[in-house]
C-alpha cells in the first residue's frame, strides 16, 4: 500500500510498540469509513476496541491522498512477512491484495502535485438528508467535518449537450430549455410523487392505514419507467428523473440489458429523499454536499469519536497472521508484524484482506460478486459549467453510444473544496461494469465529451464546446487523467467480518446498511451509535433545539488530530490513542506531523470557529528582503528558498520583476527564478507589475503571478506614480495575459486600514479594489496592513466590507507588527472565517514610510500560535526556524521572531541536520 513501511528491513521489536492491554473484545484491521463507524459504534457500546492499520494515514480504501502516493496505492504490493513469535497458538497466513486492476494514466498533473488530494471514493456526495449526515450529528462526527455544497446543481448530458436538471418547481419554471407542455407534465409527476411523500410520512409518523395521497402498491410496484411512461413525460424528461434524480444505474428500457430495474418504490424513496435535501440546512445550495478536503475525512470524525469512547489506535501496523483456535474452527485474535499476538473475541477487517476458510458455514454468506466499477480521475483547466465550482453531470444509458447500457456519473470539484490549486478542477467519473473493456471504454468516452487534450487544443479550429454554460464557450482542456477498474465486495459475517469496498453508488447508503448489519451480528442487543453517544464539547448548548448545520461551522481540533495523508509521518512513527488520558487531554490532544510535539489546544466560547487548516503564505524572500539596504547574494536568496520549500510551506513568494531603479534587491529576478523555478511541492508566484514584468516573469519560468494594488488613492499616487483607477486598468491587462496563458494570479491590496500619506482608510475604498481584483481574475486576495497599524477594532469593519462582496475563502490576510498587533489581527481574521495568512520568515520586512516600524509578521510566531491552537499547517517550525537563522546571519542581525528567538536554543543543535 501506499507509503507503507517495509517490514523486513529492521527488527520488529525496533520498529513497533508494545500494545498493552493484549486482549480486547474488538480488533478492527482497516480504518475505511465502514470499518471507522464500526469502531465507533462497538466504542459506544462499551466493547474494549482495538483498531489498527498498516498505513500512516487514516482511510484505507476510502482516502483522500496526496497526488504523489496515488499510483503505490493503485498498486498491489507485497504482504508484510510473518514475525516470530512466542505464542502457542496456531495462525494462518493474512494476506492483503490490491482491489484495483487496469490502471492507465495519460498526462503529467501541474506542479505542486502534492497540492491536489485525490478520494479513491469518487464520485461521491452526501445528500444533505440523508442517513450519513444523521449519523455524523447523532455520534458528534459533524465536529471533526467540514462541508461545502455542490451548488453547480446537476447537469444532464442529453443529444451532445448539458442541460441543468429542473429538480424543483422553481428550477422547472426557470428552465428555458423545456416546453410549456414538458414543464405542465413534469410540475404534475413531481406534485403527485410529493402528495405519496407527505402522506406516507403522515401515515408512518401517525399509525394510520394508508392516508390520502398515497400511491397504490400497483402502481409501486410498477417498473419505474413504465410508471413515468404512464405520466407522459418525454424521453428526456424521463432520463432527467430516471438517472439524474432517481439514480438508476443501468438502462430502464432495454430489458436484455438491464441488470438492475428500479421499481417505482424504490425509486420514490430517492426521489423522497432528494427532494428532503433541498433546503434542509440554509447555505446549501441543492441538494449534496461535500465533504472539505475531500472523502478521508469522514472514517477520521468517525476514528475520533471512538478514540474519546476508549479505542487504541496503532497507524504503521501490520497484521500478518490470524490466530485460530482448533477445537472450535473460529479466530480468536491476530499476529502484529512485531511479532505481538493480540487475542479478541471478534475481528473486523477490510476487504483487501483475504480470510482464509476454516470450513465452517457464515452467519451471512460469502458474496463473490463480479461486479465492478470502473473509475476515472481528471485534472482539468477550467469547469464545465461557467460560474459554477463543483457541479455533478450525469451521461444516461445510450447517451454516448448506442452500446452503453450503464449511466456515468462525473463529479467535477474545485479549490474551495481545498483539493486542488486554485484556477484548476478535479473531476471524478464512475460506471458500473463486469469487464474491463466496457467500463474503461465508457469512461474515455465520457471524457472526450466533457474535456479536450492539450494536443487538440493545438490543432487549428478550437474544440466544440458540450454546453452553452461552458465558460467562453470551450470546453475544459484535459491535464491528466486516471483511468482504472475497482472490485465491489459486500460486507460479510463469521468468525472474521469483511467490510464492504467503495460501490457504484453516489451516496454511503448501501454501504452503512451493511456496516448496520455487521454491528448487529456483533452487539445484536444494541442500538447503533445512539445519539447519547456523541461526546460533550466546551461549546456545546445543551438547550439548543436547532439543528446543527454541518455546512457553516467552522472547527478546529477538538478531538486527536488523525492527520490526513498529505502530512509528512516519520519513518517509525505511530500514532496510539488510548483512554488513559484525562477528559481534557481526550477531547484537546493533537499530534504534530511533523515535530512529534504534543500540543493541547484549549477551546472555549473566547476562542471559536477557527479553521481546522490554515495555508501560510511565505512572503520573506520578495516582501521581507525588498527594502534591505545592503544587496543580499543571489546564492543566498536561492537558497533561503529552497531551505524554506523543504518546511512544508505550500507558497514561497519569490521575488519581484520590477523595475531595477525602484528595487535594486531583486534586481536579480530572472537569476532567481531560473533556478529555482522547478522545486516540487511549493508554489513560487512572483510579483508582477505590469505587462512587461509578466512577460519577463514568464520567460523566467514564473508558474504563478500576483499583482498589486492601493486602497488609498494618496498612497497609490506617491508609490506608483497613478491612480487606484489607472493602476487596476494595467493589472487588467496583466490578468488577460495570465489566463490566455492559463497562470494563476494572486492579487494584493495594501493600505487596507491605514495609509502613511492619508491616514485612514474607508473600508469601501478597501471593498472596491478587492472586488476588482477578484473579478478580474485572482484566485485570492491578499489584504495588507502596509504600516501595520491596525487593531482589531478597525480590522473587523474592513473585513465585514471585503466578504460582503468577495467570498471569504477567496481571501487572505498580510499583517504588519509595527505596533505588535499582528498575531491579535490574525486570531480575529481566523474567527471571521478566513484561512489563508501571510508572513515573513524571522519577521523580515520593514516599512520604509514609518522609521523604526517592525516587518511582516514572523511565520514562526505565526506557526507557534496556530498549532497552539490545534489548528493544521502542515509547516515544519523547525525547518522555518533555521531557514531564518540562514538569513539572519547573512544580514547580520537577529530574528525578529519571538517565538524563534525563545526556541533557539532548542533547536540550534538541530538545525545543522537540515
Amino acid at each position: 500500500m501506499a507509503d507503507a513501511p517495509a517490514a523486513g528491513g529492521c527488527s520488529p521489536q525496533q520498529d513497533y510498540p508494545t500494545i498493552d492491554p493484549t486482549s480486547f473484545d474488538v480488533v478492527i484491521c482497516g480504518t475505511g469509513l465502514p470499518e471507522s463507524v464500526l469502531a465507533a459504534a462497538c466504542a459506544a457500546a462499551g466493547k474494549s476496541v482495538l483498531h489498527i492499520d498498516p498505513n500512516p494515514f487514516y482511510g484505507s480504501l476510502f482516502s483522500s491522498l496526496p497526488f504523489p502516493s496515488l499510483p503505490s496505492f493503485l498498486s498491489p504490493s507485497p504482504s508484510p512477512s510473518s514475525a516470530s513469535s512466542s505464542s502457542s497458538a496456531a495462525a494462518v497466513d493474512l494476506r492483503r491484495r490490491s482491489m484495483y486492476t487496469e490502471v492507465e494514466t495519460t498526462g503529467e498533473a501541474p506542479e505542486p502535485s502534492r497540492r491536489f488530494t485525490v478520494d479513491l471514493v469518487g464520485p461521491r456526495v452526501l445528500y444533505c438528508a440523508d442517513e450519513a449526515v444523521d449519523l455524523l450529528i447523532r455520534s458528534g462526527g459533524s465536529h471533526h467535518v467540514e462541508f461545502k455544497s455542490v451548488e453547480g446543481g446537476t447537469l444532464l448530458y442529453w443529444e451532445g449537450g448539458l442541460y441543468p436538471v429542473p429538480d424543483s418547481r422553481k428550477a422547472i419554471f426557470k428552465d428555458t430549455t423545456l416546453q410549456l407542455t414538458e414543464k405542465n407534465l413534469l410540475f404534475r409527476f413531481f406534485k403527485l410523487v410529493q402528495s405519496h411523500i407527505a402522506a406516507d410520512a403522515a401515515a408512518a409518523g401517525e399509525g394510520e392505514g394508508e392516508a390520502s395521497g398515497k400511491l397504490p402498491d400497483e402502481y409501486l410496484d410498477l417498473p419505474f419507467v413504465e410508471f413515468l411512461k404512464q405520466q407522459r413525460l418525454s424521453p428526456k424528461m424521463r432520463a432527467v428523473v430516471l438517472y439524474a434524480i432517481g439514480m438508476a444505474d443501468y438502462d430502464q428500457d432495454g430489458v436484455d440489458s438491464c441488470d438492475g430495474l428500479l421499481s417505482t418504490r424504490e425509486a420514490v424513496k430517492t426521489i423522497a429523499l432528494y427532494s428532503s435535501s433541498i433546503g434542509r440546512f440554509a447555505n446549501a445550495e441543492g441538494a449534496f454536499i461535500y465533504p472539505m478536503y475531500g472523502h478521508g475525512e469522514l472514517p477520521q470524525a468517525f476514528c475520533r469519536c471512538a478514540a474519546v469512547k476508549g479505542a487504541l489506535y496503532v497507524l504503521r501496523m501490520p497484521a500478518t497472521s490470524l490466530l485460530v483456535d482448533e477445537d472450535k474452527k473460529r479466530y480468536v485474535g491476530i499476529r502484529l508484524a512485531s511479532g505481538q499476538d493480540i487475542m479478541c473475541q471478534q475481528l473486523i477487517v477490510d476487504p483487501s484482506y483475504e480470510i482464509p476458510s476454516l470450513d465452517m458455514p457464515c452467519t451471512t454468506p460469502v458474496s463473490n460478486s463480479p461486479r465492478k466499477v470502473a473509475r476515472g480521475i481528471c485534472i482539468i483547466s477550467s469547469s464545465v459549467k461557467r460560474d459554477s465550482s463543483n457541479v455533478l453531470v450525469v451521461f444516461p444509458p445510450k447517451s454516448l453510444e448506442e452500446e452503453q447500457v450503464t449511466a456515468v456519473r462525473v463529479l467535477q470539484l474545485s479549490s474551495n473544496l481545498a483539493v486542488c490549486p486554485p484556477g484548476m478542477f478535479m473531476a471524478y467519473l464512475s460506471t458500473p461494469c463486469t469487464d474491463a473493456f466496457t467500463g474503461k471504454k465508457c469512461i474515455s468516452k465520457a471524457i472526450d465529451a466533457l474535456f479536450t487534450t492539450k494536443a487538440s487544443d493545438d490543432l487549428e479550429g478550437h474544440s466544440e464546446t458540450t454546453s452553452e454554460n461552458n465558460t467562453e464557450g470551450v470546453k475544459p482542456t484535459l491535464l491528466w487523467s486516471c483511468v482504472y477498474l475497482q472490485e465491489i465486495t459486500q460486507g460479510t459475517s463469521g468468525t472474521a467480518l469483511s467490510c464492504p469496498m467503495p460501490d457504484q453508488n453516489l451516496d454511503y447508503r448501501s454501504i452503512l446498511e451493511s456496516t448496520k448489519k455487521l454491528f448487529s451480528d456483533i452487539c445484536p442487543n444494541e442500538e447503533f451509535l445512539p445519539r447519547n453517544s456523541a461526546p460533550k464539547y466546551a461549546d456545546d448548548d445543551s438547550d439548543s433545539s436547532e439543528e446543527e448545520n454541518p455546512c457553516t461551522r467552522l472547527i478546529y481540533q477538538r478531538q486527536p488530530a488523525l492527520h490526513r495523508s498529505k502530512l509528512s509521518f516519520g519513518v517509525n512513527r505511530h500514532i496510539i490513542y488510548s483512554n488513559g488520558l484525562s477528559q481534557n487531554q481526550q477531547n484537546y490532544r493533537y499530534y504534530s506531523s511533523c515535530s512529534g510535539q504534543q500540543n493541547i489546544g484549549i477551546g472555549n466560547k473566547i476562542i471559536h470557529d477557527l479553521p481546522r487548516r490554515v495555508k501560510i503564505v511565505e512572503v520573506g524572500p520578495r516582501d521581507g528582503l525588498q527594502n534591505e539596504k545592503n544587496i543580499v547574494p543571489t546564492h543566498v536568496k536561492i537558497e533561503l528558498i529552497q531551505i524554506l520549500a523543504t518546511s512544508g510551506l505550500p507558497v514561497v513568494e519569490a521575488t519581484s520583476f520590477v523595475s531595477p531603479k525602484w528595487v535594486p534587491q531583486l534586481a536579480d529576478a530572472k537569476d532567481v527564478m531560473q533556478v529555482v523555478r522547478n522545486i516540487e511541492g511549493v508554489s513560487l508566484p512572483v510579483l508582477t507589475p505590469n505587462l512587461k514584468g509578466f512577460e519577463a516573469a514568464v520567460a523566467a519560468g514564473a508558474k504563478e503571478v500576483a499583482v498589486f494594488a492601493s486602497a488609498s488613492e494618496a498612497f497609490s499616487k506617491s508609490n506608483i506614480n497613478c491612480t487606484i483607477k489607472e493602476s487596476l486598468a494595467r493589472y487588467n491587462d496583466v490578468a488577460l495575459a495570465a489566463k490566455e496563458r492559463k497562470i494563476p494570479m494572486r492579487g494584493y491590496v495594501s493600505c487596507v486600514v491605514g495609509c502613511p500619506v492619508e491616514g485612514y482608510v474607508p473600508p469601501s475604498n478597501v471593498a472596491y479594489v478587492a472586488k476588482e481584483l477578484y473579478d478580474m481574475g485572482c484566485y485570492e486576495v491578499s489584504l495588507g496592513d502596509t504600516i501595520g497599524v491596525g487593531t482589531p477594532g478597525t480590522v473587523v469593519p474592513m473585513l465585514e466590507a471585503v466578504m460582503s462582496v468577495v467570498p471569504k475563502e477567496k481571501l487572505a490576510v498580510h499583517f504588519h507588527d509595527t505596533y505588535g498587533q499582528s498575531l491579535s489581527n490574525i486570531l480575529i481574521s481566523l474567527q471571521m472565517g478566513i484561512s489563508v495568512v501571510d508572513s515573513s520568515v524571522a519577521g523580515l520586512g520593514g516599512c520604509p514610510y514609518a522609521k523604526g516600524a517592525s516587518g511582516n509578521v514572523a511565520t514562526e510566531d505565526v506557526v507557534y500560535m496556530l498549532n497552539g491552537l490545534g489548528i493544521k499547517t502542515n509547516v515544519d517550525l523547525e525547518k522555518v526556524m533555521a531557514a531564518g537563522e540562514f538569513i539572519c546571519n547573512h544580514l547580520g542581525r537577529q530574528s525578529g521572531s519571538k517565538a524563534a528567538t525563545a526556541l533557539t536554543g532548542k533547536v540550534t543543535a538541530n538545525a545543522s541536520k537540515l
